[in-house]
């Protein structure tokens, strides 16, 4: 929930204008027929809100020369075959069934036929590391609130 209290407080609070008509003529034209007008005039605000965010997490990370290494994508790789075959954390089982989870991470990777692999892990860490960086520069009100209230807000989003 801080991530995403984070994430909009920084759009609430960076305006961005946007190039709206060229964009939504961009969409239209680059997606060649796989989308109407209608469904872009449906989708627009929700595209542009991450267009926006995807710029204000780039700037951040430009600044704070946010980098990220294969090692941890490696890592957040490792995390996912280990929670797949239902390990917690950095426990692994032994040797061998480290071995094995090393060689599915890699593999999956590496796959040729799913080269998005490697970028949706990228991207999941670059934007963590930036999260991070936000946090760090970020303002935290603690607040105290009842079980009630905090299933009602982790179910609003």
């Amino acid at each position: 929930m801080l991530r995403d209290d984070l994430r909009r407080a920084l759009l609430d609070s960076i305006q961005i204008e946007l190039p709206n008509e060229f964009l939504k003529t961009w969409l239209l034209d680059s997606n060649e027929g796989k989308i109407s007008q209608e469904e872009i005039e449906q989708d627009y605000d929700k595209f542009a809100e991450d267009l926006r965010w995807t710029l204000i997490r780039n700037r951040v990370a430009e600044d704070a020369d946010v980098k990220v290494e294969y090692a941890e994508v490696l890592e957040r790789t490792r995390d996912m075959v280990r929670g797949q075959f239902g390990f917690a954390g950095n426990e692994g089982g032994d040797d061998s069934m480290k071995d094995v989870i090393d060689r599915v991470a890699v593999g999956y990777l590496n796959d040729k036929t799913k080269p998005e692999n490697f970028t949706n892990q990228f991207n999941r860490v670059y934007t963590d590391n930036v999260m991070d960086v936000i946090r760090e520069k970020a303002p935290v009100v603690t607040q105290a609130i009842d079980a009630e209230s905090f299933k009602a807000k982790a179910e609003q989003g």
